[in-house]
C-alpha cells in the first residue's frame, strides 16, 4: 500500500505542477483572444482530460520507480 502512495503523491505534485502551469496557459490564450467566460470555462475544463491521461502516464511511471525502490530495500 506504501508503494500505491508514494506513487500516487509523486504523480499528484507532478501533475499539479504542470496543470497550473497549462490551465494558465490556456486562460491565457483564450484570454488574448477576448473569448467569452463560457468559453473560457469550457477550455480549461478540456484542458483537463490531456492532464488526467498524463497523469495516469506518470502514475504507472512513478509506480515502477517505486517497487524498483521497494524491491532494493528503500
Amino acid at each position: 500500500m506504501k508503494i500505491y502512495f508514494g506513487a500516487f503523491v509523486g504523480a499528484l505534485f507532478l501533475m499539479l505542477i504542470a496543470g497550473v502551469f497549462a490551465e494558465g496557459l490556456v486562460w491565457m490564450v483564450l484570454t488574448a483572444f477576448h473569448a467569452s467566460k463560457n468559453i473560457l470555462t469550457v477550455g480549461e475544463v478540456l484542458m483537463l482530460l490531456p492532464l488526467f491521461v498524463a497523469f495516469v502516464f506518470v502514475f504507472r511511471s512513478t509506480l515502477e520507480t517505486e517497487r524498483e525502490l521497494a524491491e532494493q530495500g528503500y
